[in-house]
């Protein structure tokens, strides 16, 4: 990604890390209702791509994403290390995403938010965050969900 076309926030900023296929990506802390090992997840036919099933969590029914897909990888495969992020009902009603495992909370400054994205698997980057040596991807998860264009 060309960090040339990015503005940089100075402001405190808190992620939940995780990855796939050994790669770090990222969500607002702040957006995240919980982080949940999957229970059993009901497939539903004929729907989008991005769908992997449905779970049902204390009682209230949740879609389950799949974003691998969208960001040019294979299929989400459940493993011993798979977990759910639920995110908060303002990000989208009751929903959350498969990720093949859990990072870190990470802190920092070092915040650049993306301009439009050209390739499709860029389109959900919402900005990069550094910190040290470190890179991570930011998913927008309100274009995940369809909330925005």
């Amino acid at each position: 990604m060309d960090h040339t076309n990015h503005s940089v926030d100075s402001t405190r900023w808190e992620f939940v890390t995780f990855s796939f296929d050994g790669r770090y990506y990222g969500v607002h802390v702040v957006d995240t209702k919980e982080i949940i090992k999957p229970p059993r997840i009901t497939k539903v036919f004929h729907t989008q791509k991005r769908i992997f099933g449905m779970i049902n969590h204390r009682g209230d029914i949740y879609v389950v994403f799949d974003i691998r897909p969208l960001l040019g990888l294979e299929a989400s495969v459940l493993g011993a290390e798979s977990r759910i992020i639920i995110m908060k009902d303002r990000i989208g009603p009751r929903f959350g995403f498969l990720v093949d495992a859990i990072g870190d909370i990470m802190q920092g400054e070092e915040y650049y938010a993306s301009k439009q994205a050209e390739a499709e698997e860029d389109r959900i980057i919402e900005g990069v965050f550094r910190k040290g040596d470190e890179t991570i991807n930011i998913i927008d998860m309100q274009r995940i969900y369809g909330f925005k264009d």
